[in-house]
Parts: structure tokens; C-alpha cells; sequence
């Protein structure tokens, strides 16, 4: 159909121009608004996704922490028991008393580290008869510390029969 009519075509072409203005400033705006909502819908929803995922990463970490921190804390503790010298003392004399030993000296040296292990070298002097240091020696193999007896220097105590002056020297583990 050709609009032959000069005024009906210049009619029908400014209704078309406004047509699309209409459709450019009306129409346009209000789709690319939707456009946008729906892209800010699925982009919360992806960051919601994500975030939860990471919430529920956060949780597994954070279990993980609290079972760490309960093993460390038995580690610790039984560290503090065994590894006290107050505690190391007290059980060298409670079984020097069992086996009716003198002890005249402890001495400690540093705390020293051979590998993964940690131990207190002590030096020990001790006054028993030869069947009693024996049986020293017995009580602290069957105590829950590890000990390792390095050297004991035995001496006849003069004027007795069968007291004995015992320097020994121990290393003393304190993380077995």
C-alpha cells in the first residue's frame, strides 16, 4: 500500500516516530526494570547459595576446631601432669619410699629435645642397700613414666656392711 498523499504519508510517518518514542520511553524502561529486578533476584539468590554454602563450610571448620582444641587440651593436660617437675619429684620419692630408699639429691638440668621428644635429664643421689636400690629401680620401670637410667655410679658407704652411695643419672620423658 503506497500512500500517495503527501500529508496522509507525512501523517502516517510522524505516527510511526511517535509510536516508537512511546515504546522508547515508555515500554523500554519499564522492561529493562524488570530486566534488572530479575537479574537482582538470581544474583541474591546465587550470593544466598554461596553464603549458606560457605555458613555451612564455616560449621564443618569450626566443629573440626572444637575437636582439635579437645585433643590438645588432653594432649596439654596430660603434658602438665607428666611434664611437671613437681610431679616427676613427687613419684621418684613415693617410689623411694616403697622401696624404703634414701634420696640425698635431685638435680635437674634444662629440658632438652632429641627428635620428636622431649625429656628432663636428672641426677640422683640415693642411699640403699643393694637390694633395695634394685627394687627402686623395679617400682620406677612399672610407673606410667618413661625413664632411662644413662649411668649409676655405686660407692660402699665406709663404716657399713651394706649401704651404698648411688649416683645415678635418668632422662625422663615427658611426652610419652
Amino acid at each position: 500500500m503506497l500512500i500517495k498523499n503527501k500529508k496522509w504519508l507525512n501523517v502516517t510517518v510522524m505516527s510511526i516516530v511517535g509510536f516508537a518514542i512511546i515504546i522508547l520511553f515508555e515500554i523500554i524502561p519499564d522492561i529493562t526494570h524488570d530486566l534488572s529486578l530479575a537479574y537482582n533476584y538470581f544474583a541474591q539468590r546465587h550470593k544466598a547459595s554461596v553464603e549458606s554454602d560457605k555458613q555451612a563450610e564455616f560449621e564443618l571448620v569450626s566443629r573440626e576446631n572444637k575437636s582439635i582444641k579437645h585433643k590438645m587440651a588432653g594432649l596439654v593436660s596430660v603434658y602438665d601432669d607428666k611434664g611437671n617437675l613437681s610431679n616427676i619429684i613427687s613419684n621418684m620419692d613415693e617410689e623411694a619410699k616403697l622401696a624404703n630408699v634414701g634420696i640425698l639429691s635431685i638435680r635437674p638440668d634444662k629440658v632438652t629435645k632429641k627428635e620428636n621428644l622431649y625429656y628432663l635429664p636428672l641426677e640422683v643421689e640415693l642411699s640403699a642397700s643393694y637390694e633395695r636400690f634394685y627394687n627402686y629401680l623395679r617400682f620406677l620401670e612399672q610407673s606410667s613414666r618413661v625413664l632411662v637410667l644413662n649411668e649409676a655410679n655405686i660407692q660402699k658407704k665406709e663404716n657399713s656392711t651394706d649401704s651404698l652411695t648411688i649416683k645415678a643419672k635418668f632422662e625422663v620423658y615427658l611426652n610419652l
